[in-house]
């Protein structure tokens, strides 16, 4: 084991040795890349100086391959990186100011571990040459196989050329690796994603927002191909990469969505763009990318604004139209029956002679000319009071099949002077309903399919119970309903036909009060059709409410004067004129009727009284009817006795009723009331008393 020797004590360098040294001084003073000037410093060692170089460099950069091999059997290189560790070589070079020759590693009076682990990989003679580098350990090893002799003066002097090269790549990487975190600094707060990808798709560069996209770090990313982290989209982006660089001409505004894990959905804008070295050569493609999410939901909400307020538009117009078409249908629909009922009116006003024949079909053409006019008028009003919410039903127990039946027999007149056939099957369907409001449905919906129905046709009216609750279906054979006009049939002033030359008259209001009635009765009504010249068919479906399912007192509607003999009521309504009817409708069939006039003395009469039924209006001044009820049931909590009671009131939305029945009322009527119904109900509550 030796030191380094003198160089003047070996005499004069010989013309090889002076060329080889220049030359690796010359190619070590070409580069920059620490890496690439260590891994020169280890092959320009083989096989001159050695059969294996190590280069050991500092630490600059956490990306930094620290040790560098080269070996005269290049397939051995890897054997030493996997055997030595550059944790080692530090250990060794670390324990050495200046180079030291051991020229049989075998008899060697040094035994530590890290020459042990040299001698395990196959060296034999060994050189230890530290390098002056600023910034951590670095050193040169050079090994021979076997124990031929290393020119100790030489390697010393090359050690020399290496610490100058491994040096200044080393203050220029610490250089780089600043601005690299510098840039990257920058990267990280622009807004954007950014790679930066060389010509074989791997990606040199990127920002931190970049790297996240792919649940990464960014040095995890650098490096590494693109397909790597995005297998799916990868064949995409490299066609669009190799256009960019083969045509040297930037791709901008690219706009595609990406899918963020499984739920989240995001847009992005990429722009892409040739990168140039120093020579103004493309040797990669900078990749540019913004979530521009916001400004697209911005844009797709636009657009969906766009289109609404163009449906609106075309809403509008359309009801314009519409509004057009029905005040010139009203005018004409209004002044037809006006037409004959004026003439005929004119001609008999006149005096003239006509004979009794005449003056019969003077007088049938008014009247039935002016009740056409009213039922027009009437529908219109209903249309009125509908939207503006003050149509109300008059609720009553009423038999559906007797309804239909009615309607039926009014229109059968009109049905045989037009050779059409009514065919009808009504079951008896008892329920709570507004019995002009139902006839009315039913009416419409008949008379409009004999209307549309042609000569020697057939229309089919049905009435039975459907699943708890009553069905009316109405069914022709006249011309259809074209499918795109069947979701139109129920609207207010719609109709297929509404150009002057229609077959039918009409004002396109008759089935819109179908569904209006329909609804306020809580049920529903629905026209199908297989297209024109198949017929249509309307089906009505109604609830059958608990009240109209119960006997509802029959047993006592059929006793008459008698019904409600014994039976103490108690009647509360502010009004007078409506406690006067009440009193007379119980009283007139046997009831004992106590009135009160607010609800604090309807209190007062509860302990004198001791009604068996409580009868009370919701609407009166100061404490209305809830609060009545309310007190009622509060009394009822010490005295244990039930008062049976019913909500009578002008107040007969849905809602009302609800509110009624929470309140503790046990039914809810609406005024005005059928006597029958009145009595019927205070029957049947009072049915346990028995």
């Amino acid at each position: 084991m030796t030191t380094a020797p003198d160089v003047h004590d070996r005499g004069p360098l010989n013309p090889v040795d002076v060329t080889f040294l220049a030359e690796a001084g010359a190619a070590l003073a070409h580069g920059t890349s620490l890496a690439t000037i260590a891994a020169r410093i280890a092959a320009l060692a083989v096989p001159r100086l050695a059969d294996f170089a190590i280069v050991l460099s500092p630490s600059v950069t956490p990306e930094l391959e620290p040790m560098m091999v080269a070996h005269r059997e290049p397939s051995r290189a890897d054997v030493l990186r996997a055997d030595l560790s550059a944790e080692t070589l530090a250990a060794l070079i670390e324990r050495h100011t200046a180079p030291r020759f051991i020229r049989s590693l075998e008899k060697a009076t040094d035994r530590s571990p890290e020459l042990a682990a040299l001698g395990r990989v196959g060296a034999r003679a060994l050189a230890i040459v530290p390098l002056a580098v600023q910034g951590g350990t670095a050193g040169l090893v050079l090994a021979r196989t076997t124990e031929a002799p290393i020119d100790e003066a030489i390697a010393a002097l090359y050690g020399t050329v290496a610490g100058v090269a491994l040096g200044t790549a080393c203050s220029f990487a610490r250089r780089l690796y600043r601005q690299k975190l510098e840039h990257g600094r920058i990267l990280d707060a622009v807004p954007a994603l950014i790679w930066f990808k060389d010509r074989d798709n791997r990606i040199l560069r990127c920002n931190r927002a970049a790297a996240q996209t792919a649940s990464v770090t960014v040095a995890e990313m650098e490096g590494r191909p693109t397909e790597t982290f995005y297998p799916d989209e990868a064949a995409k982006y490299r066609a669009d990469d190799l256009e960019v660089m083969q045509t040297g001409e930037p791709k901008l505004g690219i706009v595609e969505p990406y899918q963020l894990g499984t739920d989240e959905k995001i847009w992005i804008r990429t722009d892409k763009l040739p990168y140039r070295d120093s020579t103004g050569e493309i040797t990669g493609v900078l990749v540019f990318s913004v979530d521009i999410t916001r400004l697209k939901r911005a844009e797709e909400e636009r657009a969906e604004l766009l289109d609404r307020a163009r449906i609106a538009q075309r809403e509008a117009e359309q009801a314009n139209r519409s509004k057009d078409e029905f005040l010139t249908t009203l005018s004409h629909e209004l002044r037809t029956p006006l037409t004959a009922v004026i003439g005929w009116a004119q001609l008999l006003s006149r005096k003239q002679q006509l004979n009794e024949t005449e003056r019969a079909r003077a007088l049938d053409a008014i009247l039935r000319n002016a009740k056409a006019q009213a039922r027009l008028i009437d529908d219109i009003l209903d249309v009125s009071r509908f939207i503006s919410g003050k149509l109300s039903l008059k609720l009553q127990r009423v038999d559906l099949g007797e309804v239909v039946r009615a309607a039926l027999e009014a229109l059968r007149p009109t049905a045989l002077a037009k050779g059409v056939v009514l065919d009808a099957r009504c079951e008896s369907v008892r329920l709570l309903g507004d019995l002009d409001r139902l006839h009315q449905v039913v009416w419409n919906l008949v008379a409009n399919a004999v209307k549309f129905t042609p000569r020697g046709g057939r229309v089919e009216v049905r009435v039975d119970e459907e699943r708890g609750g009553a069905r009316i279906v109405v069914r022709d054979n006249g011309p259809g309903i074209e499918p795109e006009f069947l979701p139109y049939v129920f609207e207010r002033f719609r109709q297929a036909d509404a150009s002057s030359s229609r077959r039918h008259g009409g004002l396109g209001i008759g089935l819109a009060v179908v569904r209006q009635f329909a609804e306020l009765h809580g049920g529903t009504v629905r026209a199908e059709s297989a297209g024109a010249g198949q017929g249509a068919t309307f089906t009505v479906e109604l609830p059958r409410s608990e009240a109209a399912l119960e006997p509802l007192g029959e047993a006592a509607l059929a006793a008459g004067g008698r019904a409600l003999q014994g039976l103490r009521v108690l009647v509360a309504d502010d009004d007078l004129d409506a406690r006067q009817i009440l009193s007379a409708i119980l009283t007139d069939v046997g009831a004992q009727v106590v009135t009160a006039s607010s609800t604090n003395d309807a209190l007062d009469a509860l302990c004198s009284a001791q009604p068996h039924v409580l009868v009370s209006d919701i609407g009166m001044p100061g404490r209305d009817g809830h609060d009545l009820i309310r007190a009622v049931r509060t009394l009822e909590e010490t005295s244990g006795h039930h008062l049976p009671a019913i909500a009578l009131t002008a107040y007969a939305s849905p809602s009302d009723g609800q509110r009624a029945l929470d309140s503790g009322f046990q039914c809810h009527l609406c005024k005005p009331i059928e006597p029958d119904l009145l009595i019927a109900t205070v029957a049947r509550l009072a049915l346990p008393r028995a």
